[in-house]
Parts: structure tokens; C-alpha cells; sequence
């Protein structure tokens, strides 16, 4: 077969390769740092290169800071069209074929049938019409399957999709998606929650693999290399007149509850400055929000919110290592919950909603605190503990790194993959 030649094509020769290593072809939309998906397929990537996996990514879009996202990779291959998926990764002969946030289409190609094809199913779309899996009319999460309850606990059924509700055309469009699912030899996950959903819906449970996410997380260098500053310990000063700093981090969306937040803010008589970090098409709005309720001007010129818009990783360390509090006010159930994982590693308290995969890593009172779903009154008195005592902060922040270094080790994450993806290419 002719080697394929997509439309732009990035190079990285690794010369130690030989060609008797494994191959494992990523496709996914985009090549850069637009979220926590793409985070972790880079990491993931370069912690199998570093055990002798060649890997090549296929992509669609260049997104932020895409040039240095490419080191991760021995090729990257931008494809015009997922269409071309099939005949690139055919002729590319690789062990396995990983998808991540990319159609599954594909996954049925006579192109596809001697090669393994995994997918790794990162969020709700392919169980949610509206991609969000909570109910329009009164935000509870949704428990169910894909169907009747679309159209009536949803509501808004129109024909065209412009409103916000299930449209006929994005329940066929999910439908579609699951049965191509099928088609797929492994389906990974990140926490015991979304695995759960996946079987709901009803994918087969031995090709279901709950794979908790994990971070290889090493803290850039500073010049002072003591012990508190590589643990990350908060710095405690009761006196200090510093007002408490809360970060969010997270696409700027209803379904990540920005709403939510400022309501339980609201509620606050103590002098704060919430950091927001992350871009989306509802900012606007959101705005206008934090405006209208009086957030930095007034009574309220003490309690800020202040908008940062999207951070490099370095810059956003420097978020997280500047934070008291880190929050999580998602009314979407979050399939596992990167950014809390993010805080963890930093030693800082985290207050969430308990949605979707949060509960699998967050411990209510001894890591931060799980407020219930949509529960503005237990979000807002959570902040309220945490920001009159700064002992309880540092507290919680140590046990919160001790648990993401334990319990959630990149090192043992990397293993748990390569051992599945060894076991499936071994196996006649």
C-alpha cells in the first residue's frame, strides 16, 4: 500500500527506535493544551515512549501551545478529514489504534479489522444527547439510559437543535456513536463512575476498563530548593491581611456551574479574590453575572473575581501555588475530574459538588469537601471552613498531596496501561 500523507505533517525522529518496537497510533482533535483530555494523552504518550512504545499522533486542529506538544510524539500527522483516519492508520501498520476525543466512525473500517482499536471515552457525549447528563429542568444528574427521558426530562424536542434541550438529531447522533462503539476492542475510562454509565447504556462489561487518570507531575524549578517549597506546603499566616484566594479552573460553560459558584461566593463575609482560568463560548455571560451581583464594587469591593482566560502550565502553577482553595462547582457529573487532581498535587483543599467520578478521589472533611449536588448552602458554608482557618487549609492540602501521591502515582498508571496494551498485542 502506498504510505498515507496527511495535509500537514510534524517529524520527531527518535533514532533509538528500532522497528521491532510497538506501535500506538492517537488519534484525537486536537494537538495542544485545550484540556484535561489532551493533557493527559500527552502524558500518557510520553510515558510510554519512555518504556519503548512508539507513538504517532493523528490530528485535526492545532491548538494552544501546540509547538511544544509535539516533542511528545515520534510523528504527528494532521489529517483534513477524520474520514482519512482509516487509510492513515492502515498504512501506518500499527499495533493499536487509540482514540480519544475523536468520531468512532472509523472504528467499523475493513482498514481497522487486524489492528487493535481502543478508545478512551473522556466525557459524557457518547451517554448524553446534550453531552452534560443532568437534567434541564432542575440540574439533578440523570441516572439513566439514552432515551424517552431525553425528550421529556430535557424537554425543548425541537427539530432544528437551537434550543437547549435534546434535539431528534443529537439522540440519533449519540445512538450512532454508541452502536460504533461496539466496534471497539477496548474501552478505557477514568473513574468507576463513567464505567458504570458505559454499561448502563449497554456496552459489553469485559471490554469496559475503569483506568483512574493520573498526573506525572514535577514542579518546575525555583531557586530556593527547600523542603516546603518542593511539598508545596501552604503558607499559613492567620495575621496576614492577604484576602483568601479561590482558583477555578475549567471551560467557561453553565455545566461547570460558574452560576453555582458565585451564588455560594455571594453568601461569603469574608474578603476574597476568585481566580477564574479557562476560556469558553459563555463568558460573556458570565461576566455580566459576576456584574450584576456587585462582585468587586460596593459593599462588595473587597470580594473580586477576576478573569484570566487560558494558562500555559507553568503560569498555572504559579495559579495553584498562589490559591488557599481550589473549587470544583460542576453541576455536569464529572467523569473524573482532572483539575482536582491538578490541586491535589499542589497540597491545596478542593470544594466540589459530588458528581459523577469526584467522590473516587476527593475525601469529604480530610482532602477538602463534598458539597451535594447543586447545594449552594453546603457549597458556600465548605468555603466558609475553610477560609476562617487557615490551619485546616494546610491540613487538608498536605493530605490531599500525600493521597495523589499514593493513590493516584502516574509511575503505577503507566504500568496498569502498558500491561493491558502488552497483554492485547501478545495475544493470539
Amino acid at each position: 500500500m502506498t504510505p498515507f500523507h496527511g495535509h500537514n505533517e510534524e517529524k520527531h525522529t527518535h533514532h533509538s527506535h528500532q522497528t521491532t518496537q510497538p506501535l500506538l497510533v492517537f488519534c484525537n482533535r486536537w494537538l495542544g493544551r485545550q484540556g484535561g483530555a489532551e493533557r493527559y494523552l500527552l502524558q500518557i504518550a510520553e510515558g510510554l515512549q519512555a518504556q519503548g512504545v512508539r507513538c504517532i499522533l493523528l490530528y485535526l486542529e492545532e491548538g494552544h501551545d501546540a509547538t511544544s506538544c509535539r516533542s511528545a510524539f515520534e510523528r504527528c500527522i494532521k489529517l483534513s478529514s477524520p474520514d482519512e483516519m482509516g487509510d492513515c492508520v492502515s498504512s501506518l501498520s500499527p499495533h493499536c489504534v487509540y482514540l480519544h476525543q475523536w468520531p468512532y466512525e472509523q472504528l467499523s473500517s475493513p482498514a481497522l479489522q487486524s489492528i487493535q482499536r481502543w478508545v478512551h471515552v473522556h466525557d459524557s457525549a457518547v451517554i448524553c444527547p446534550r453531552r452534560h447528563k443532568y437534567f434541564l429542568s432542575n440540574s439533578q444528574t440523570c441516572h439513566h439510559p439514552i432515551g424517552w427521558r431525553c425528550a421529556v426530562k430535557c424537554g425543548q424536542f425541537d427539530i432544528a437543535g437551537d434550543l437547549p434541550g435534546t434535539s431528534p438529531s443529537a439522540l440519533h447522533t449519540t445512538r450512532k456513536a454508541l452502536a460504533d462503539l461496539h466496534f471497539a476492542d477496548r474501552i478505557l475510562c477514568g473513574s468507576a463512575y463513567l464505567a458504570q454509565m458505559l454499561r448502563l447504556q449497554g456496552l459489553p462489561s469485559e471490554k469496559i476498563t475503569p483506568l483512574p487518570l493520573a498526573l506525572s507531575y514535577t514542579p518546575p524549578q525555583t531557586s530556593q530548593d527547600t523542603q516546603e517549597q518542593q511539598d508545596f506546603i501552604p503558607k499559613m499566616d492567620e495575621t496576614s491581611s492577604r484576602p483568601t484566594k479561590i482558583l477555578f479552573v475549567g471551560s467557561i460553560l453553565r455545566s461547570k456551574g460558574l452560576d453555582l459558584l458565585f451564588q455560594a461566593l455571594w453568601k461569603l463575609d469574608k474578603p476574597f479574590t476568585c481566580e477564574i482560568i479557562g476560556q469558553g463560548e459563555q463568558e460573556a455571560g458570565f461576566r455580566a453575572l459576576a456584574k450584576l451581583m456587585g462582585f468587586g464594587r460596593g459593599a462588595r469591593r473587597s470580594q473580586e473575581i477576576v478573569w484570566l482566560g487560558w494558562r500555559s502550565p507553568k503560569q498555572l502553577h504559579a495559579h495553584y501555588q498562589d490559591a488557599d482553595i481550589v473549587v470544583l462547582p460542576s453541576r455536569t457529573p464529572e467523569t473524573f475530574g482532572l483539575v482536582g487532581l491538578e490541586a491535589m498535587h499542589h497540597a491545596r483543599p478542593v470544594v466540589a459538588f459530588d458528581v459523577g467520578g469526584v467522590s473516587e478521589w476527593l475525601l469529604h472533611a480530610k482532602t477538602g469537601y463534598l458539597a451535594p449536588p447543586s447545594d449552594i448552602d453546603a457549597f458556600s458554608q465548605a468555603l466558609r471552613l475553610l477560609i476562617h482557618d487557615p490551619q485546616k487549609r494546610q491540613t487538608m492540602g498536605m493530605s490531599a498531596q500525600r493521597r495523589a501521591q499514593q493513590s493516584f502515582s502516574f509511575e503505577a498508571h503507566i504500568q496498569a496501561f502498558s500491561k493491558l496494551f502488552y497483554e492485547k498485542i501478545t495475544t493470539p
